[in-house]
């Protein structure tokens, strides 16, 4: 039997970080695809990739804000949660009632259709900027904590740089692919 310790504050804090660059990094793919209220991919790989980068994006930003036993839930990285909840409702300029209904729609759509698909006739996508910028100010909290940044070293680029860097790695893939004219009809 394999016994491992739990881990320590810094690989928990280390983690955190990461998934809300996961979390970022597949809202940015996600979101570089569409234009006009379109997805520009034709091609079944596109479409399909697409529809993973957004699943991916909320599976991870639910670990970070909705699983709150959960091992990577932010109230286990933060100091002062209640002032962090308070900044975090401020940021995204939302009561506490209405991120609460988000979240909601959130865990509906990841219980009903990413981690089991159930009797629902329509999905609802949740609207991604919220999550996004809630994982974007979980990041950058932690970049700026002292004792926290101890434990993200690298993590060198604030939210915003990061999330524009990933969002313009995913147009080019895009744009790439509709010049070739590989993947688009």
């Amino acid at each position: 039997m394999n016994i491992q310790n739990p881990l320590t504050q810094h690989e928990r804090i280390r983690r955190v970080t990461l998934l809300c660059c996961h979390a970022l990094r597949n809202f940015a793919f996600y979101k570089s695809g569409w234009r006009s209220c379109q997805l520009q991919a034709r091609n079944q790989f596109w479409v399909e990739a697409n529809g993973a980068f957004l699943d991916r994006a909320i599976l991870e930003w639910c670990k970070l804000f909705a699983d709150r036993k959960g091992r990577h839930h932010w109230k286990r990285v933060i100091k002062n949660p209640i002032q962090f909840e308070g900044d975090l409702y401020k940021h995204l300029r939302l009561t506490k009632r209405e991120y609460l209904a988000y979240l909601k729609k959130v865990l509906k759509y990841r219980n009903k259709f990413i981690a089991h698909l159930d009797e629902e006739r329509v999905m609802h996508i949740p609207h991604i900027k919220i999550a996004r910028n809630a994982a974007a100010f979980l990041y950058d909290h932690l970049r700026k904590d002292p004792i926290a940044s101890q434990s993200i070293w690298d993590a060198n680029l604030p939210s915003v740089d990061f999330y524009s860097a990933m969002y313009r790695q995913g147009f080019f893939e895009y744009k790439n692919a509709y010049v070739n004219k590989r993947y688009f009809k």
